[in-house]
């Protein structure tokens, strides 16, 4: 909210800002301001002078009392009366007055930096840089809405199902990639010295009006009219909202929080191609980055959290472009924003990921966030930019990372997801090879080795690939997967054992007891992964293990430490 000092001392300067912003009742709006402002100066003024008469009238009734002239007295009191009367009527005036005057101001938006633009819509922003290589996709690249089919990642339809339109469903890969994302992102923000908090989801509406998104954005936001909540469309409310009515000591700024949170938004009025798939939700998830800080470090805070979401960016491997948004473009509330995109490859087109804005003291004066500089109360200049929204990362993800194997994940998610690549019907445990509707087509290439407890995720590497190919013979698995570790136990005994297993289904569906020639008798640890082999493996044999369960989807550290359990 613009401070009445700055639009009455600073008339001109307001208007200019406000046109820039195209703003068209700007200098209606702004005179309605002054006149409200200076009726209710007079209103006030008349209340304190009836009131301080009253008060002065009050002690000479006493006076008049004690000396016994109660003619005098009741003559002040009829006056005292009259200016009881008049005050309350001020008051009452004064009242609407100001409630008036406040929301005219809560109509008008922030001015823009000096640095903004000229400009109405999005094709007038200004591309600041540029970074990255646009991937260049075959002929076969889909969008990413076929691709969460063809992966059974995502699924609109159920989401329709139990909510409606625009509420996905995230299932298996898709759910653990969601999580991966915003464990990564909240570690990243950590380790830049944000201090994460887990926030309500749930607003009342004067955190609505503390930030700014009421009354300005109010029919996009979900409201329960019974208890009068708003299901907030950012984290930037309820974190923000953490320092309303607050003076912060100034040993303690700046203030640097972060959180995770669903966000909820109508998106009344939209449709077509732009928002078809993930490219918009009504329920997502972001994780946001706020700083309240000191005006004068403000602008170098802003620099800081581009650069931070710049580096989450690179660090995903995703193609990007900044722009300064224009004034008829930049959002109610802010002062300059930056908007980071990412590179969408099969789509052919730039998606919004973050915004990043500097709000001055906008919010913080409806906030009433303040600090004192030699005792004197100032407002504070708030920040916040999204540190990232998901949806469109991953549709980003998916589209630039898709290779006929699978979606080959950024290596910085590995660890994270606990997988390397998003692939069809991914397969964790060859039980789950025997358990399924075509097993009389798999067994023949599952291997004693795959039924020991301790080598089944070891004989998974083989088996994940059997399940792709499942037409595959002994002698082509021989050849894909190297021949140093075929002397480890189940690899070794595909062969002999191809026979034996044949048949090594029961009537019930559960395995039988296999039919060991040998017995392990050494069982080692690469990574995670435990391995029951009949022999000690050397460097080459773990090198050659990794590169063969790298192909099929594992995700194992080539530094993994090996360990003889």
């Amino acid at each position: 909210m613009l401070q009445l000092s700055v639009l009455r001392d600073q008339t001109d300067h307001v208007l200019a800002g406000l046109a820039k912003k195209r703003y068209a009742t700007g200098p209606a709006d702004v005179a309605a301001i002054l006149d409200l402002n200076q009726r209710r100066r007079q209103l006030q003024t008349s209340h304190d002078s009836a009131q301080a008469e009253a008060n002065e009238l009050a002690r000479q009734i006493g006076g008049l009392m004690k000396s016994g002239d109660k003619a005098g007295a009741e003559t002040l009191k009829a006056r005292t009366a009259e200016l009881k009367q008049h005050t309350q009527s001020a008051a009452a005036e004064l009242a609407q007055v100001e409630k008036e005057q406040q929301q005219l101001l809560y109509k008008l938006p922030n001015l823009p930096h000096t640095s903004v633009p000229e400009g109405r819509a999005a094709a007038d922003n200004e591309i600041v840089r540029e970074h990255g290589t646009k991937p260049e996709l075959g002929s076969d690249a889909v969008p990413h809405w076929d691709l969460i089919k063809k992966y059974d990642i995502i699924d609109f339809e159920l989401g329709v199902k139990i909510t409606g339109a625009g509420f996905p469903v995230y299932k298996g890969q898709g759910a653990r990639l969601q999580r991966a994302l915003i464990n990564f992102f909240l570690d990243e923000a950590r380790a830049a010295g944000y201090t994460e908090m887990q926030p309500p989801i749930l607003v009342n509406e004067a955190s609505g009006y503390g930030t700014g998104q009421l009354p300005d954005k109010e029919g996009q936001m979900y409201h329960d009219a019974k208890d009068d909540l708003y299901l907030i469309p950012t984290a930037e409310v309820p974190l923000t909202n953490i320092y309303r009515d607050e003076i912060i000591p100034v040993e303690k700024l700046p203030v640097r929080i972060t959180g995770h949170t669903p966000c909820f938004r109508r998106e009344a009025g939209s449709w077509g191609a732009d928002v078809r798939g993930l490219n918009r939700l009504h329920q997502f998830d972001k994780v946001e980055i706020v700083q309240i800080t000191e005006p004068e470090h403000s602008y170098a805070a802003l620099d800081t959290m581009v650069a931070h979401i710049e580096g989450l960016l690179q660090k995903l491997e995703l193609p990007y472009r900044v722009l300064r948004l224009c004034g008829g473009d930049m959002g109610f509330t802010s002062a300059l924003t930056f908007d980071l995109e990412v590179w969408s490859a099969a789509q052919g087109r730039w998606l919004e990921v973050s915004s990043a804005s500097n709000f001055e003291t906008y919010q913080a004066n409806r906030l009433k966030c303040r600090y004192k500089v030699d005792g004197k109360t100032q407002l504070l200049h708030t920040l916040n930019g999204s540190a990232l929204a998901l949806p469109r990362i991953v549709a980003a993800l998916l589209e630039n990372n898709q290779t006929s194997e699978g979606i080959k994940l950024p290596a910085v998610l590995h660890s994270y997801c606990g997988f390397g690549m998003i692939i069809e019907k991914p397969v964790n445990d060859v039980l789950d090879i025997m358990k399924s509707k075509n097993k009389k087509d798999y067994t023949k290439y599952l291997f004693d080795g795959a039924l020991h407890n301790k080598g089944q995720l070891v004989n998974a590497v083989v088996a994940k690939y059997v399940y792709k190919n499942p037409l595959v013979s002994i002698g082509k698995l021989f050849e894909i997967f190297p021949a140093s570790i075929q002397g480890s136990w189940g690899v070794f005994t595909i062969k002999e054992q191809a026979e034996s297993i044949n048949n090594g289904i029961t009537k019930k569906g559960t395995p039988a007891k296999p039919r060991y020639k040998t017995k392990p008798n050494n069982i080692i640890k690469v990574g995670q992964i435990e391995i029951a082999t009949s022999d000690q493996w050397n460097t080459e044999n773990i090198s050659a293990f990794i590169e063969a369960a790298t192909k099929v989807g594992f995700d194992i550290n080539p530094d993994s430490t090996v360990e003889t359990l």
